[in-house]
């Protein structure tokens, strides 16, 4: 187990050298401790014969013979026919089966749909009025997000050299 070398404030995780979570510490006191099997599951929780979470001592978990989950405690998972997953009990999701790899075209909670916009990649989300621009690394990995201002989300901006960033 990793051991930190100080004392940490705020909020603090600790990870062991094969990236297991192994501490966290908040205000100085560590408030979890986790060891792990030599499967990499955490010791204590208990899992199927295929590896599947299925008891964390807080949640149950239920899965199909695809090892897709299907039920967390009493929230069913829908899958369509394709075997995507359409509904996971607060969110249900509207996919392009027609792309290659399927992508979710918009997702709804309760009341609010939020839209997902496309090119080569996910440009953009768009919720109610609010559009969120997801701006990518040469990999495709989304590393900030603006809004139309070129802002980040909830960011200030207090001059018109900060685009992008937060000052």
């Amino acid at each position: 187990m990793a051991t930190p070398t100080s004392t940490p404030t705020n909020t603090s995780s600790y990870w062991s050298p094969v990236s297991n979570r192994t501490g966290v510490w908040l205000n100085g006191t560590r408030t979890v401790t986790q060891t792990f099997n030599a499967a990499n599951q955490v010791d204590g929780f208990t899992y199927d014969a295929a590896g599947n979470l299925t008891n964390d001592g807080a949640t149950t978990y239920g899965y199909d013979a695809l090892n897709r989950m299907t039920i967390r405690s009493t929230t069913p998972y829908t899958y369509n026919g394709d075997g995507v997953l359409v509904d996971d009990g607060t969110t249900r999701y509207t996919q392009d089966l027609a792309s290659p790899l399927t992508q979710v075209l918009q997702t709804t909670q309760g009341s609010t749909t939020t839209k997902y916009l496309y090119g080569l990649d996910r440009l953009a989300a768009v919720a109610g009025s609010a559009r969120t621009w997801y701006v990518g690394d040469a990999l495709g990995s989304v590393r900030m997000t603006l809004d139309d201002a070129g802002a980040p989300p909830s960011c200030p901006r207090s001059s018109a050299s900060n685009v992008g960033k937060c000052e």
